[in-house]
Protein backbone atom coordinates (compact mmCIF):
# COMPACT_ATOMS: atom_id res chain seq x y z
CA UNK A 1 0.00 0.00 0.00
CA UNK A 2 1.68 3.52 -0.75
CA UNK A 3 0.63 6.44 1.25
CA UNK A 4 1.69 10.26 0.80
CA UNK A 5 4.59 9.76 3.26
CA UNK A 6 6.08 6.24 1.95
CA UNK A 7 4.70 2.87 1.81
CA UNK A 8 4.04 -0.23 3.98
CA UNK A 9 5.15 -3.84 3.13
CA UNK A 10 3.64 -7.15 5.33
CA UNK A 11 5.69 -9.62 5.24
CA UNK A 12 4.01 -12.54 6.50
CA UNK A 13 6.34 -16.33 7.04
CA UNK A 14 4.57 -18.96 5.37
CA UNK A 15 3.60 -21.36 8.19
CA UNK A 16 1.80 -17.97 10.02
CA UNK A 17 1.92 -20.03 13.58
CA UNK A 18 5.58 -19.13 14.74
CA UNK A 19 5.90 -16.56 17.04
CA UNK A 20 8.84 -15.36 18.42
CA UNK A 21 10.26 -12.99 20.95
CA UNK A 22 14.25 -12.65 19.85
CA UNK A 23 13.67 -9.20 19.33
CA UNK A 24 12.74 -5.86 20.77
CA UNK A 25 8.90 -6.20 20.38
CA UNK A 26 8.56 -2.75 21.31
CA UNK A 27 11.56 -0.98 20.28
CA UNK A 28 11.00 2.02 17.30
CA UNK A 29 14.01 2.38 14.98
CA UNK A 30 16.08 2.47 11.87
CA UNK A 31 17.64 -1.16 10.54
CA UNK A 32 19.83 -1.92 7.91
CA UNK A 33 21.17 -5.29 6.00
CA UNK A 34 22.34 -6.84 8.97
CA UNK A 35 18.84 -6.72 10.44
CA UNK A 36 16.34 -7.14 8.25
CA UNK A 37 18.41 -8.65 5.56
CA UNK A 38 18.45 -6.66 2.42
CA UNK A 39 19.71 -3.07 2.02
CA UNK A 40 17.01 0.19 2.86
CA UNK A 41 16.93 1.37 -0.62
CA UNK A 42 16.76 -2.35 -2.30
CA UNK A 43 13.21 -2.34 -0.40
CA UNK A 44 11.96 1.15 -2.09
CA UNK A 45 13.46 0.72 -5.79
CA UNK A 46 12.56 -3.43 -6.00
CA UNK A 47 9.04 -4.65 -4.02
CA UNK A 48 9.61 -8.00 -5.51
CA UNK A 49 12.56 -9.30 -3.73
CA UNK A 50 10.65 -9.22 -0.92
CA UNK A 51 8.21 -11.21 -2.32
CA UNK A 52 10.91 -13.49 -2.81
CA UNK A 53 12.16 -13.60 0.65
CA UNK A 54 8.88 -13.82 2.13
CA UNK A 55 9.40 -17.65 2.06
CA UNK A 56 12.02 -16.72 4.25
CA UNK A 57 11.86 -17.34 8.39
CA UNK A 58 11.62 -14.55 10.26
CA UNK A 59 11.96 -14.27 13.89
CA UNK A 60 8.98 -12.88 14.50
CA UNK A 61 5.96 -13.66 13.10
CA UNK A 62 4.54 -10.30 11.05
CA UNK A 63 6.43 -7.04 10.79
CA UNK A 64 6.43 -4.10 9.04
CA UNK A 65 8.97 -2.09 7.16
CA UNK A 66 7.22 1.66 7.11
CA UNK A 67 9.30 3.50 4.48
CA UNK A 68 9.48 7.44 5.13
CA UNK A 69 10.79 10.20 3.18
CA UNK A 70 13.83 10.16 5.28
CA UNK A 71 14.57 7.26 7.60
CA UNK A 72 12.50 3.66 7.63
CA UNK A 73 11.30 1.86 10.84
CA UNK A 74 11.32 -1.53 11.52
CA UNK A 75 7.98 -2.54 14.26
CA UNK A 76 8.04 -6.15 15.09
CA UNK A 77 5.22 -7.60 16.91
CA UNK A 78 5.44 -10.81 19.40
CA UNK A 79 3.10 -12.79 21.12
CA UNK A 80 -0.09 -13.00 19.78
CA UNK A 81 0.59 -9.65 17.09
CA UNK A 82 -0.27 -7.33 19.74
CA UNK A 83 2.38 -4.55 19.44
CA UNK A 84 3.25 -2.66 22.05
CA UNK A 85 3.37 0.97 21.27
CA UNK A 86 4.84 3.88 23.56
CA UNK A 87 1.64 4.53 25.73
CA UNK A 88 1.43 0.51 26.13
CA UNK A 89 5.52 0.62 27.55
CA UNK A 90 5.04 3.40 29.91
CA UNK A 91 1.72 2.45 31.50
CA UNK A 92 3.47 -1.19 31.84
CA UNK A 93 6.56 0.64 33.37
CA UNK A 94 4.38 3.05 35.60
CA UNK A 95 1.87 0.58 36.78
CA UNK A 96 4.65 -2.02 38.06
CA UNK A 97 6.86 0.93 39.53
CA UNK A 98 3.87 2.17 41.62
CA UNK A 99 3.06 -1.71 42.39
CA UNK A 100 6.85 -2.63 43.49
CA UNK A 101 5.63 0.20 46.07
CA UNK A 102 3.50 -2.41 47.75
CA UNK A 103 5.16 -5.91 46.27
CA UNK A 104 8.77 -5.82 45.32
CA UNK A 105 9.60 -8.78 45.14
CA UNK A 106 6.29 -9.84 43.65
CA UNK A 107 6.96 -7.45 40.39
CA UNK A 108 10.46 -8.60 40.51
CA UNK A 109 9.54 -12.46 40.15
CA UNK A 110 6.76 -11.33 37.79
CA UNK A 111 8.62 -8.88 35.76
CA UNK A 112 10.92 -12.00 35.30
CA UNK A 113 8.61 -14.12 34.58
CA UNK A 114 7.02 -11.98 31.91
CA UNK A 115 10.36 -11.84 30.13
CA UNK A 116 10.59 -15.67 29.89
CA UNK A 117 7.11 -16.29 28.90
CA UNK A 118 7.26 -13.42 26.19
CA UNK A 119 4.89 -11.22 26.93
CA UNK A 120 7.87 -8.14 27.46
CA UNK A 121 10.80 -7.90 25.57
CA UNK A 122 14.32 -8.33 27.13
CA UNK A 123 15.89 -4.95 28.00
CA UNK A 124 18.30 -4.48 24.37
CA UNK A 125 20.21 -1.05 25.09
CA UNK A 126 20.41 -2.08 28.87
CA UNK A 127 21.19 -5.72 28.15
CA UNK A 128 22.30 -6.22 31.88
CA UNK A 129 18.45 -5.87 33.33
CA UNK A 130 17.95 -8.99 31.11
CA UNK A 131 19.05 -10.60 34.70
CA UNK A 132 15.63 -9.97 36.08
CA UNK A 133 14.59 -13.57 34.38
CA UNK A 134 17.55 -15.18 35.46
CA UNK A 135 16.97 -18.22 37.34
CA UNK A 136 18.82 -17.26 41.00
CA UNK A 137 17.25 -13.59 40.63
CA UNK A 138 14.05 -15.23 40.48
CA UNK A 139 14.74 -17.67 43.37
CA UNK A 140 15.89 -14.99 45.56
CA UNK A 141 12.51 -12.73 44.25
CA UNK A 142 10.48 -15.93 45.37
CA UNK A 143 11.94 -16.34 48.56
CA UNK A 144 11.77 -12.77 49.34
CA UNK A 145 7.74 -12.35 47.79
CA UNK A 146 7.20 -15.92 50.61
CA UNK A 147 8.48 -13.64 53.43
CA UNK A 148 6.91 -10.58 52.40
CA UNK A 149 3.53 -12.60 52.47
CA UNK A 150 4.18 -13.83 56.03
CA UNK A 151 5.53 -10.36 57.33
CA UNK A 152 2.60 -8.12 56.17
CA UNK A 153 0.01 -10.48 58.24
CA UNK A 154 1.84 -9.95 61.57
CA UNK A 155 0.99 -6.54 63.29
CA UNK A 156 3.84 -3.73 63.71
CA UNK A 157 5.98 -6.25 61.96
CA UNK A 158 4.69 -5.35 58.91
CA UNK A 159 5.85 -1.46 59.64
CA UNK A 160 9.03 -2.27 60.76
CA UNK A 161 9.41 -4.29 57.27
CA UNK A 162 8.10 -1.12 55.30
CA UNK A 163 10.64 1.23 57.16
CA UNK A 164 13.28 -1.30 55.73
CA UNK A 165 12.15 -1.02 52.65
CA UNK A 166 11.77 2.29 52.32
CA UNK A 167 14.76 2.89 50.47
CA UNK A 168 15.02 -0.44 49.00
CA UNK A 169 11.48 0.00 46.95
CA UNK A 170 11.75 2.82 45.56
CA UNK A 171 15.15 1.32 43.86
CA UNK A 172 13.58 -1.83 42.83
CA UNK A 173 10.87 0.54 41.35
CA UNK A 174 13.48 2.43 39.26
CA UNK A 175 15.26 -0.62 38.03
CA UNK A 176 11.91 -2.53 37.10
CA UNK A 177 10.97 0.94 35.03
CA UNK A 178 14.95 0.66 33.52
CA UNK A 179 14.23 -2.78 32.17
CA UNK A 180 11.10 -1.92 30.88
CA UNK A 181 11.25 1.28 28.95
CA UNK A 182 14.61 0.38 28.01
CA UNK A 183 15.66 3.63 26.50
CA UNK A 184 18.77 4.06 24.42
CA UNK A 185 19.49 7.97 25.52
CA UNK A 186 20.62 8.41 28.49
CA UNK A 187 18.53 11.20 29.77
CA UNK A 188 15.70 9.70 29.14
CA UNK A 189 17.48 6.75 31.44
CA UNK A 190 18.00 9.42 33.85
CA UNK A 191 14.06 10.81 33.93
CA UNK A 192 12.76 7.00 33.82
CA UNK A 193 14.95 6.33 36.72
CA UNK A 194 13.64 8.95 38.63
CA UNK A 195 9.97 8.80 37.31
CA UNK A 196 9.77 4.61 38.25
CA UNK A 197 11.86 5.37 41.62
CA UNK A 198 9.10 8.48 42.27
CA UNK A 199 5.95 6.59 41.33
CA UNK A 200 7.35 3.54 43.95
CA UNK A 201 7.81 6.01 46.25
CA UNK A 202 4.73 7.38 46.26
CA UNK A 203 2.80 4.10 46.36
CA UNK A 204 5.02 2.88 49.49
CA UNK A 205 4.47 5.94 51.45
CA UNK A 206 0.82 5.44 51.11
CA UNK A 207 1.05 1.95 52.04
CA UNK A 208 3.16 2.14 55.07
CA UNK A 209 0.93 5.06 56.23
CA UNK A 210 -2.11 2.83 55.89
CA UNK A 211 -0.77 0.00 57.75
CA UNK A 212 0.57 2.32 60.61
CA UNK A 213 -2.72 3.13 61.22
CA UNK A 214 -4.56 -0.26 60.62
CA UNK A 215 -1.59 -1.42 63.39
CA UNK A 216 -3.43 0.78 66.23
CA UNK A 217 -7.09 -1.02 65.93
CA UNK A 218 -6.37 -3.66 69.25
CA UNK A 219 -7.81 -6.26 66.92
CA UNK A 220 -5.62 -8.72 64.75
CA UNK A 221 -8.13 -9.32 61.79
CA UNK A 222 -8.07 -5.59 60.25
CA UNK A 223 -4.35 -6.51 59.23
CA UNK A 224 -4.85 -9.68 57.68
CA UNK A 225 -7.93 -8.27 55.71
CA UNK A 226 -5.90 -5.29 54.79
CA UNK A 227 -2.90 -7.11 53.56
CA UNK A 228 -4.81 -9.96 51.84
CA UNK A 229 -6.55 -7.62 50.05
CA UNK A 230 -3.38 -6.02 48.91
CA UNK A 231 -1.77 -9.26 47.95
CA UNK A 232 -5.04 -10.01 45.88
CA UNK A 233 -5.04 -6.55 44.60
CA UNK A 234 -1.18 -6.48 43.41
CA UNK A 235 -0.87 -10.12 41.43
CA UNK A 236 -4.34 -9.30 39.81
CA UNK A 237 -3.34 -5.71 38.54
CA UNK A 238 -0.10 -6.86 37.82
CA UNK A 239 -0.66 -10.48 35.75
CA UNK A 240 -3.50 -7.59 33.62
CA UNK A 241 -0.81 -5.13 32.93
CA UNK A 242 1.83 -7.48 31.73
CA UNK A 243 -0.42 -9.64 30.02
CA UNK A 244 -2.84 -7.15 28.28
CA UNK A 245 -0.42 -3.94 28.00
CA UNK A 246 -3.03 -2.14 26.48
CA UNK A 247 -4.75 -1.75 30.24
CA UNK A 248 -2.01 -1.17 31.66
CA UNK A 249 -2.20 2.60 31.58
CA UNK A 250 -5.50 2.36 33.21
CA UNK A 251 -3.77 0.22 36.02
CA UNK A 252 -1.24 2.46 36.85
CA UNK A 253 -4.16 5.48 37.23
CA UNK A 254 -6.10 2.90 39.50
CA UNK A 255 -2.87 2.24 42.09
CA UNK A 256 -2.17 6.31 41.96
CA UNK A 257 -5.98 6.71 42.58
CA UNK A 258 -6.03 4.48 45.22
CA UNK A 259 -2.55 5.90 47.01
CA UNK A 260 -3.53 9.14 47.05
CA UNK A 261 -6.96 7.86 48.21
CA UNK A 262 -5.04 6.18 50.85
CA UNK A 263 -3.12 9.34 52.05
CA UNK A 264 -6.10 11.21 52.50
CA UNK A 265 -7.51 8.87 54.55
CA UNK A 266 -4.59 8.54 56.31
CA UNK A 267 -4.78 12.45 56.95
CA UNK A 268 -8.22 11.91 58.23
CA UNK A 269 -7.72 9.62 61.04
CA UNK A 270 -4.65 11.23 62.34
CA UNK A 271 -6.75 14.73 62.50
CA UNK A 272 -9.58 12.72 64.21
CA UNK A 273 -6.93 10.72 66.67
CA UNK A 274 -4.72 14.03 67.65
CA UNK A 275 -6.71 16.79 66.39
CA UNK A 276 -3.72 18.43 64.55
CA UNK A 277 -2.84 18.31 60.64
CA UNK A 278 0.88 18.23 59.21
CA UNK A 279 0.20 22.01 58.41
CA UNK A 280 -0.94 23.02 62.26
CA UNK A 281 2.11 21.46 63.24
CA UNK A 282 4.67 22.92 61.42
CA UNK A 283 2.93 26.44 62.26
CA UNK A 284 3.12 25.62 66.27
Amino acid sequence: MVGSDGMIIRIYPPAGKYYGTAGKGHARRSFDDKQFGCAVGTVAEDHQRCRRNRDRHFTAIFCQVVIHNDWPILQLSFGKGAMMGIMEILGVAASVSLLAGWRLYLCVFATGLAIRMGWIAAPEHLQSLAVLANDWVMGAAGIGMIAEFFADKIAWLDSLWDAVHTAIRPVGGAVLALALVDASDPKWQVVTLLLGGGAALFSHTAKAGTRAVVNASPEPFSNIAVSTGEDVATGGLLFLALSKPVTAIFVAILVAAAAIAALITVRRVLKKLFGVTPETSALG
